[in-house]
């Protein structure tokens, strides 16, 4: 046997190796992209470290995401992983995801993720096998950094047939002018996971608190995307934390929903510090969801929704004080005709949009249907470009609201 067959026979003897050892290691499936454990952390540094010859992999693409900054005063940065459902047997496989990140003189994270494809997937019947498809498997991924320069690398493998993906690139983290006065909550060269920063857990008890209902719509910061990916979910939980942190609150009531799929997806009427887990991993499986025909018919759907949420606010035994309307620039522009639009007559709570705008959509700030139904019930919607913005918009929703006669409070003043 030549020197190179011997050669590629040990690389792939090593990474069966490799990934038999990360799959006993690793538990499958995971809740959400978080920090390797040592054991797993070693292997990955390892395999990615040592040089290998090219051998055959999967034929998946790795793209890289536009970083941004959150409402948690860090940066997000993201890639996105799209294999074809060809690539896999038809017997339910698993996928493992990790992401190595090299701070410039900072000390390196390993994150892991998981996921197990179905056994078949794609036609009414379930008997079209994976392989025969042409559809895409795509997943996303991310970590949250302070300024500086990184290198990122990104390792997918499945368990089944033993092969990789990999890629390698550079990121250069810093804030634009405007946002340089705006504190980060990490160090330069520091990074973690997606986690979101962690709100107090305590509820104003002494009856100045306010009770407060969120409606939180789960969309994607952009517009057009058809899924709601790692940094979507991370920056929705960012901001509602920052709601929640700012404003004395007697209670809270959660009730997420998406305007795609026209319903709601997670509801708790005392919402709490567990509550952000549930609501996490409620919203994380809307990144493989899938509309189905009947809600595509339903053209008017969203503004439904909208309307029956806000109407049951406003019916409730024990309404809220208020009602913040939170979540991204959504892409339904159009206004619902008046039939869809809820009726106001002067009693219930106060409602409130805070709607984020991405740099991006600057100068065409219309409307949205979120904005129109705020209207409707006499509302106030503020348009939100940063984290400064949304502290001050906070403020002045908690200033505008009383509660039993006194005005609401700004946590910690």
């Amino acid at each position: 046997m030549n020197p190179r067959a011997v050669s590629n026979l040990i690389s792939a003897c090593a990474l069966t190796l490799f990934l038999c050892a990360i799959f006993l290691l690793f538990p499958i499936p995971a809740r959400a992209q978080s920090p390797a454990n040592d054991s797993d952390a070693q292997l990955v540094n390892k395999f990615l470290d040592q040089e290998r010859e090219p051998a055959e992999g999967l034929k998946c693409v790795i793209k890289s995401m536009q970083p941004f900054l959150d409402f948690a005063f860090r940066f997000e940065v993201g890639y996105i992983v799209r294999c074809p459902l060809r690539e896999f047997a038809g017997n339910g496989s698993t996928i493992v995801s990790f992401v190595r990140v090299k701070p410039e003189g900072g000390t390196a994270i390993v994150l892991g993720d998981a996921y197990k494809l179905p056994p078949s997937v794609g036609s009414a019947s379930g008997n079209i096998r994976a392989d025969q498809l042409k559809d895409e498997f795509d997943f996303s991924g991310g970590f949250a950094a302070g300024e500086g320069n990184y290198q990122v690398e990104v390792l997918v493998a499945n368990r089944e047939a033993t092969r990789i993906c990999t890629k390698r690139w550079h990121v250069h983290l810093e804030r634009k002018r405007s946002e340089k006065k705006v504190p980060l909550t990490l160090n330069d060269n520091a990074a973690g996971a997606l986690t979101i920063l962690p709100w107090s857990g305590i509820f104003d008890t002494g009856g100045s608190g306010l009770r407060l209902t969120v409606l939180l719509d789960t969309a994607p910061v952009n517009p057009y995307s058809q899924k709601l990916r790692a940094w979507d979910r991370s920056f929705l939980l960012s901001a509602l934390s920052t709601v929640m942190s700012q404003i004395n609150c007697q209670s809270v009531r959660l009730i997420a929903f998406n305007m795609d799929q026209q319903k709601e997806l997670f509801r708790k009427e005392r919402f709490d510090e567990p509550g952000f887990n549930e609501l996490a991993q409620a919203m994380r499986g809307l990144e493989l969801g899938m509309v189905s025909f009947q809600v595509l018919e339903q053209k008017q759907g969203y503004a439904s929704l909208l309307s029956r949420l806000a109407t049951l606010e406003m019916t409730d035994a024990q309404p809220s004080d208020a009602v913040i309307l939170l979540g991204p620039h959504t892409r339904f522009l159009d206004k619902p005709p008046q039939g869809f639009l809820p009726a106001r007559d002067g009693k219930g709570p106060q409602f409130f949009y805070l709607e984020y705008m991405p740099s991006w959509l600057l100068g065409r700030e219309f409307p949205d249907v979120v904005e129109y139904v705020t209207r409707s019930l006499d509302g106030t919607s503020f348009k939100i470009h940063s984290p400064a913005e949304l502290a001050h918009a906070v403020q002045k929703i908690a200033a505008q609201v009383k509660h039993n006669g006194k005005q609401a409070g700004v946590a910690g003043q």
